[in-house]
C-alpha cells in the first residue's frame, strides 16, 4: 500500500467557502486551509523493527506566501524553494525548487506546481478543488497518477488511480469516517479495515491533525496568520523531500525495494 500524507490527495488543501460536515475531524481534513496555513509537520514510519524513518518540515512564508520549506532529517537538513506565478528564469539551479501558478476559475480553486531538481524539470502536479470535490493529477517521469476526493456529510472518500491513462490503470479507495461519539476523531478505512486514526487537536495558535497506526505517525500543525480576518484561498503546501527517490510529490515516504 502506498501511504498517504494528511489530506487527501495532497493535493494540497485549498480554502473552501463553506464546510459541509458536522464532524470536526472530517471537516478539518477537507477544509484545513480555511484561514489557517501549515506551520510545520512531523513524520515517523517503521518498515520493520530495524528500519525507522523520521523527518520533519518547517514552512517559511514571505509576504504571506510560501517561500521555503526546511526539511530536517536525522542526518542533516535540506531546503526547498518555492516561487509564485513566475517562470524558470528565477531558478537557482540547485537543490529542489517549485514554481507554483494559479489556474483558478470562477468556481474552482486551481494550482499548478512544477518541480525542478538541480535546475532539471522533473514533474508537475495540477490540483483543483471546489466545495465538496477535489482532484489532483501528478506526472513525474514515468509516473502518472490521478486522485479524486469526495466530501459528503461526515465522510471523505479518496480514490487514487495509478498508471493513469493506460490500459493497466490500478485504483485504490480509502474512506475517512467520523467517530459517532467524538467530533475530534475519525477513522481511515481501506478494504473495510481501519488503517489509521485521525485526531483533531485545537491549541492556542490554531490546531494540529495527528494520524496514527501501529507503525505510522504524522502530525500537521496549522496556525492563523497575523492580521488574518477572513478566509484565505491558501493551499496547504505539498510536502516533498529533496531526496526525490525517497519521497513522491505528495510527501509520502517511498520504501525502495
Amino acid at each position: 500500500m502506498i501511504r498517504k500524507s494528511f489530506f487527501l490527495v495532497s493535493i494540497a488543501v485549498f480554502a473552501l467557502n463553506e464546510a459541509a460536515s458536522a464532524n470536526t475531524c472530517t471537516d478539518i481534513t477537507f477544509t484545513a486551509g480555511n484561514a489557517f496555513r501549515q506551520d510545520s509537520s512531523y513524520f515517523k514510519e517503521y518498515e520493520n523493527t530495524e528500519h525507522e524513518n523520521e523527518w520533519s518540515h518547517k514552512y517559511i512564508y514571505k509576504n504571506d506566501k510560501l517561500n521555503q520549506m526546511i526539511v530536517h532529517f536525522k542526518d542533516g537538513t535540506d531546503t526547498i524553494f518555492f516561487y509564485q506565478d513566475t517562470n524558470e528564469t528565477v531558478l537557482k539551479n540547485k537543490s529542489t525548487e517549485y514554481i507554483e501558478s494559479n489556474c483558478s476559475t470562477n468556481d474552482t480553486i486551481c494550482s499548478q506546481l512544477k518541480f525542478y531538481q538541480d535546475g532539471q524539470y522533473k514533474g508537475v502536479q495540477i490540483t483543483k478543488k471546489s466545495t465538496t470535490y477535489a482532484n489532483s493529477e501528478t506526472i513525474e517521469g514515468n509516473i502518472h497518477r490521478f486522485s479524486e476526493i469526495f466530501f459528503k456529510h461526515d465522510t471523505v472518500l479518496t480514490i487514487e488511480y495509478f498508471d493513469y491513462g493506460t490500459d493497466s490503470v490500478r485504483t485504490n479507495q480509502e474512506f475517512l469516517v467520523a467517530d459517532p461519539d467524538d467530533d475530534s476523531k475519525c477513522y481511515e478505512y481501506e478494504n473495510d479495515k481501519v488503517t489509521y486514526t485521525h485526531y483533531y487537536i485545537p491549541n492556542d495558535k490554531g490546531f494540529s491533525i495527528k494520524i496514527k497506526s501501529d507503525n505510522y505517525f504524522r502530525e500537521f500543525f496549522y496556525t492563523k496568520p497575523e492580521k488574518s480576518t477572513s478566509l484565505r484561498k491558501t493551499r496547504k503546501p505539498i510536502k516533498f523531500s529533496p531526496r526525490a527517490r525517497y519521497f513522491d510529490l505528495l510527501g509520502r515516504f517511498k520504501f525502495t525495494k
